[in-house]
């Protein structure tokens, strides 16, 4: 494990010796605040604590889920690809750290940098608590539980762009390759209308993401939830090794 955490730290540097990450960082932050305060506070009767219930954090993580749909993609695109595309996946085959590290690393580094978007829109609670009356600020459980699956959320797609990273040298395609992935598990829960089997439709509907996040959004933790999203990791990772794997003996 220790070798997945020395790549995870030299591979959280890289994101900020490219632009990328400040990219990133800004953007989200940019465009979630723009939601925050134009959309949340719209919402409130009387806003900034004159009286009225505060708004929740509820319509804003929920269009932050949106925004990681989006991001994952870039946030991973350079995590496997770029080794290829520069030779370097040689050197990193062939030296004595296994495939499930090399991967694990790359995942943990992106991550990491997951945390540092996501870390400062907790300002966005602190607003409504100083601009809120006294018991009228947002409720403490939905808004950490929401976090807890922003994070869970952001995970998953990590994980599925992971394995999009690996399965090319070049990063637009595994921009595309991960959006493509997405947008199947978006899809999947909308064909259970051409099925007549109710087992198989059942299980097809669960395939959704947002309907995994809206839970945690509304303050609720639910086992299958987290076993969706920590799947989806898992399943995203396995695969990526199975490619390395394959990459080596070839």
């Amino acid at each position: 494990m220790s070798n997945a955490l020395t790549i995870a730290r030299r591979e959280l540097g890289a994101y900020f010796v490219s632009p990328i990450a400040y990219v990133v960082i800004a953007l989200f932050l940019l465009l979630a605040g723009g939601v925050f305060f134009f959309w949340d506070f719209a919402q409130a009767a009387t806003p900034f604590g004159l009286g009225g219930t505060a708004p929740g954090l509820r319509i804003v993580q929920n269009f932050m889920g949106t925004l990681l749909l989006f991001f994952a993609p870039f946030l991973t695109m350079r995590l496997l690809s770029e080794e290829q595309n520069s030779g370097t996946i040689e050197l990193l085959l062939t030296s004595p750290v296994r495939d499930w590290e090399v991967v694990v690393g790359k995942f943990l580094a992106a991550t990491g940098l997951l945390l540092l978007i996501l870390a400062p829109t907790l300002i966005y609670a602190l607003i409504l608590v100083l601009l809120s009356d006294p018991g009228s600020g947002p409720d403490a459980g939905p808004l950490l539980t929401g976090y807890l699956g922003l994070l869970l959320f952001g995970f998953a797609f990590l994980g599925i762009g992971t394995f999009a990273s690996a399965l090319t040298r070049n990063q637009i395609i595994a921009v595309v390759i991960a959006f493509a992935l997405e947008i199947v598990l978006l899809i999947i829960p909308g064909t259970t209308r051409f099925m007549s089997n109710p087992k198989v439709s059942q299980f097809l509907g669960t395939f959704n993401p947002f309907d995994h996040l809206d839970g945690f959004l509304r303050g609720a933790i639910d086992t299958g939830d987290i076993i969706y999203f920590l799947s989806l990791v898992a399943l995203g990772l396995f695969l990526a090794t199975r490619v390395l794997e394959v990459r080596r003996w070839s």
